[in-house]
């Protein structure tokens, strides 16, 4: 892991590696190129922050991004966001022009020009700064300020000028930003939450000497072969169930009894720089040490191509949490979403 030592690195890569991660251009309200905010490509998800005591990454699913003017046009913010604001420089921004803001009713027009930048309020309380070379404010997600400085914006842990992403590290909390968006998309009629939880780093040697007490299956040949004559368990899908013993759905780990999976450690996402660890034991197995020990199993197949290997929960699993602190696992941050 020695070539991602940096926090905001780490938690870009695990961002990345689970929902998909890109920096695109876009466009600001005067028409400039500039490198947009970080876009998830998870379609579930309509915004996602890791953060952490020296880092934060927060990257907007589609509709948010296009709600904020995200989207790679000229600024607008489209019927995602419950209207549409005209981007063309010939009509926002300008005395007694575009006042075709598409939606909402009730949304006022712009405002005249000597006002600071020809703001565009609409009824939600977006502000659109049309002034070139300013940081444009995009009082979008009930508060969230979007700098409009194209040196700034787009890296993750930058544009200080985004709104809550100055709020303090706080473990367990969820980012204010994240909250605000959350509160916006559901007024829009799309009802989301945010959840999160802690996410670790797989140190190079685990902590302790974990040794299964029931027989372990890896997914090498051998493993694979003995896994397609396992009971499948109820909780996987027959399709989902044949791609992991397969193992097209990336390294597993089981532990076996009476022919059935018990403890299963698989890789719900991986790209070529990382892997996640997820696990499952059945419920009359739970508290044997069976977690942590095919947690272990599993990293000794994942990590010999050289990817780093994350594990993250929710904040409510504390069994889960459990297996992260017997294996001595590296604490990260914590990453929350908007879905």
């Amino acid at each position: 892991m020695e070539r991602y030592k940096g926090e905001r690195e780490l938690l870009a890569l695990e961002v990345d590696v689970i929902h998909g991660l890109v920096h695109g251009p876009g466009r600001g309200g005067d028409g400039l190129p500039r490198p947009g905010l970080p876009r998830a490509m998870d379609p579930s998800v309509r915004a996602v922050m890791a953060w952490s005591p020296g880092a934060r990454v927060l990257a907007l699913g589609a509709e948010v991004a296009a709600a904020m003017g995200e989207g790679g046009g000229r600024g607008d913010v489209d019927r995602h966001g419950g209207f549409e604001a005209c981007g063309d420089s010939e009509a926002c921004g300008e005395p007694d022009a575009c006042g075709d803001v598409g939606a909402c009713g009730d949304a006022d027009a712009c405002r005249e020009s000597d006002d600071a930048c020809g703001a565009l309020r609409a009824c939600r309380g977006f502000d659109v700064c049309r002034e070139s070379g300013a940081c444009g404010v995009l009082h979008a997600c009930g508060g969230a300020d979007a700098c409009r400085a194209s040196d700034t914006c787009g890296e993750p842990g930058g544009c200080g000028h985004f709104g809550g992403m100055e709020q303090p590290y706080v473990p367990g909390g969820p980012p204010e930003i994240l909250v605000r968006i959350a509160a916006t998309r559901t007024a829009a009629g799309d009802p989301v939450s945010v959840r999160g939880g802690p996410s670790f780093t797989f140190p190079d040697h685990l902590a302790g000497a974990w040794s299964a007490p029931l027989p372990l299956l890896l997914s090498d040949t051998e493993g694979r072969a003995a896994a397609r004559e396992l009971t499948r368990p109820d909780n996987w899908q027959p399709g989902e169930w044949a791609e992991l013993v397969s193992g097209a759905a990336g390294e597993w780990a089981m532990a076996v009894h009476d022919g059935s999976p018990v403890s299963i450690c698989h890789t719900p996402a991986a790209n070529a720089r990382a892997a996640e660890a997820d696990i499952w034991t059945r419920a009359d197995f739970r508290g044997r040490g069976l977690a942590p020990a095919t947690v272990a199993a599993w990293s000794l197949r994942a990590r010999p191509d050289g990817r780093v290997l994350f594990y993250s929960t929710t904040a409510d699993n504390h069994a889960s949490r459990s297996v992260a602190r017997s294996l001595g696992l590296t604490p990260l941050g914590w990453i929350w979403t908007v879905r």
